[in-house]
């Protein structure tokens, strides 16, 4: 439970602000909550690390982080 509130809780709560932060700017076009993407997305990485299933290269999480966030292109995000 410490490892949980002192480690994990303290980087999931940091980890959830920025992905808040970019869907309120417009930077992910992702539905739902933040606190949902944040789960979806580490709870992709920790299975495959705890489970020791797929591999998990540069390829494969930035599709990762595209299909759970839908990244929005810079200059859409900015509106220019």
């Amino acid at each position: 439970r410490a490892l949980r509130d002192r480690y994990l809780g303290l980087r999931r709560e940091a980890a959830i602000r920025i992905i808040r932060r970019g869907l309120a700017e417009g930077a992910f076009a992702a539905a739902g909550t933040a606190e949902d993407r944040h789960d979806e997305l580490y709870g992709a990485i920790f299975y495959r690390f705890f489970f020791q299933v797929g591999r998990l290269d540069e390829a494969a999480a930035l599709r990762l982080v595209a299909d759970v966030l839908e990244p929005v292109p810079v200059e859409a995000a900015s509106g220019r």
